[in-house]
């Protein structure tokens, strides 16, 4: 249970859950362990995890939210924050209920 909570917390707070992919067996990863969405950035096409180069075929990727054009999730939390009827409205259309 707590592999998928950890995933469904990176994606809905900070838009973009990562996984390092090992033990591969007819292609297909064995383990996927969870990293911290903010220790893992896109350089251009390669991935750095605490600065230090992971293999694509290593990385595993899931975006939230994803802008058309983007590689990199958007949290849905955020987007909603950050849209023209964001908090604001949502707060007026709950007072008038």
């Amino acid at each position: 249970m707590h592999w998928v909570q950890r995933c469904m917390m990176s994606l809905l707070l900070l838009g973009n859950a990562y996984g390092l992919k090992a033990g591969f067996d007819s292609g297909l990863p064995k383990t996927i362990t969870w990293l911290h969405p903010d220790k893992v950035t896109l350089d251009g096409s390669q991935w750095l995890y605490m600065g230090r180069e992971v293999p694509s075929e290593q990385m595993f990727h899931i975006p939230a939210l994803v802008l058309p054009g983007a590689t990199l999730g958007v949290s849905p939390l955020a987007a909603r924050l950050s849209s023209r009827t964001g908090l604001g409205r949502l707060c007026v259309l709950v007072t008038r209920s």
